[in-house]
């Protein structure tokens, strides 16, 4: 059959249609991409910038935490660093004041069934202990003090020991007897001991 002169063959025409029609698709489908990227790269972005704050700030908070534990760990250690140098402050005074310690001494002589007369500081023994380099204390000064003792000899060593294990660490220098022939249970007997202060306070008292 004879083709009209002036027409277009019908496959043709259905093939350029098809050919429109996916031109166009992939165009709507391109377009709806670019709309589509366009309005989800901002919320994209967004969650990725919140994302990457919020590691950091979680790191920061690590690091925080992490400082919070070791200042509260300082913290600790400084005060029970202060309580122990209040502690050598009072056994081992600036001042050189042991009455506290004195009094004591005379609580515990008596549970030894010793009488305590009298106590006196001396320096006689000072020159003899600067040269005895084990007696020496960086930052402490020795001090001797005589104590005299009225009681039964026999009592004398079980007291000395318990005193020189008390926290003062005190030091037996010298003992002196004076026997009493009427009645050995009053014997009179003359203790020099050797006690510490310290140079400068050890804990800060503002």
């Amino acid at each position: 059959m004879a083709q009209l002169a002036g027409t277009r063959n019908v496959s043709n025409i259905l093939r350029t249609s098809q050919q429109k029609a996916i031109s166009t698709g992939l165009l709507t489908f391109a377009l709806v991409v670019a709309l589509l990227w366009g309005s989800f790269r901002p919320t994209m972005i967004t969650i990725i910038e919140t994302n990457r704050k919020y590691a950091e700030k979680e790191a920061t908070l690590a690091k925080l935490e992490q400082q919070n534990s070791n200042i509260t760990s300082l913290l600790k250690d400084r005060l029970d660093q202060d309580e122990k140098l209040a502690m050598l402050d009072y056994y081992f005074p600036v001042d050189g004041d042991f009455s506290l310690y004195i009094v004591n001494m005379n609580h515990i002589a008596k549970k030894y069934g010793l009488t305590m007369d009298s106590v006196s500081f001396s320096a006689n023994y000072f020159r003899q202990v600067e040269k005895i380099e084990a007696l020496q204390f960086q930052e402490m000064t020795p001090v001797t003090f005589q104590a005299s003792l009225t009681g039964d000899p026999s009592n004398l060593s079980p007291f000395l020991s318990y005193i020189e294990n008390t926290p003062f660490l005190p030091k037996v220098l010298s003992i002196g007897y004076s026997p009493n022939r009427n009645n050995s249970a009053k014997t009179t007997m003359s203790v020099t001991f050797l006690l510490y202060k310290l140079s400068i306070p050890a804990a800060n008292h503002e």
